[in-house]
């Protein structure tokens, strides 16, 4: 524990800093009771929220120390001290935890596929909240999250690629996201089919007739044996005797 002449030279003192320093050099050493009166004797609010964070969520001792070395910014010494108490699963997680991305897969075969793929979502997010979008896109291509990769392939304009999505989509709802951006993007053809696809006939062809999409909408009429389809015949035929005339 901290001796009392020593606790009244830190209080007297009246440096923050010289309390702080005490105080992380204790929590990198895994003494959270003493970091945490030093924390309290700085008035270093985020140090204090970190060990009751930790003490709250974390039942290891050793990636409670490992963490206690990320949160100080000695990734390296984090690393390195997790591998010697063979707690090497526990990286990944921890370095996304704390936005250091670089490097992670390195460390991937510790852990399993599932595991994997959760960090790699994490992953993908920072990378989408950090407005790197083309690095999100290739981890979210990674795990095959679909509902994500259309939404960054409207954003990123790669319209190519978001077309070519349309073959592998089954889930009625996530089909009904795709005719929306399919819309944005203006190809109404396109996005007639992602409706009916995903069940939405009557959308379908609204939307084809909509876009002007009239062969596209008495396509799917006739398919779906839709009750309209005589007058959207009749007006797909006056458009293209107009057409004819000009």
């Amino acid at each position: 524990d901290i001796s009392c002449e020593f606790q009244e030279y830190l209080t007297n003192c009246k440096s923050n800093a010289v309390c702080d320093y005490c105080g992380d050099s204790m929590l990198s050493e895994g003494k959270f009771d003493l970091a945490h009166k030093l924390y309290t004797l700085s008035e270093n609010f985020l140090g204090l929220k970190f060990i009751e964070k930790l003490r709250a969520g974390v039942e290891n001792e050793h990636i409670k120390k490992g963490e206690a070395l990320m949160f100080l910014g000695r990734t390296k010494e984090a690393i390195s001290y997790l591998t010697q108490m063979n707690m090497s699963s526990a990286i990944p997680k921890l370095l996304i935890s704390y936005g250091r991305v670089k490097g992670i897969d390195r460390f991937f075969h510790l852990i399993d596929a599932s595991s994997q793929n959760k960090i790699l979502a994490h992953m993908g997010e920072y990378y989408r909240c950090t407005g790197e979008l083309q690095k999100a896109i290739k981890v979210f291509e990674k795990i095959d999250d679909r509902e994500t990769l259309m939404t960054l392939y409207y954003q990123t304009k790669r319209y190519e690629a978001l077309y070519a999505m349309f073959p592998n989509l089954k889930d009625p709802i996530l089909l009904q996201k795709y005719a929306e951006l399919l819309t944005l993007s203006g190809n109404v053809d396109l996005a007639a089919r992602a409706y009916e696809k995903g069940g939405e006939s009557k959308k379908a062809v609204d939307a084809a007739i909509l876009g002007n999409c009239w062969s596209t909408a008495v396509e799917i009429a006739e398919r779906q044996d839709f009750k309209q389809i005589d007058a959207i015949i009749h007006k797909f035929a006056a458009i293209l005797s107009e057409s004819k005339n000009k």
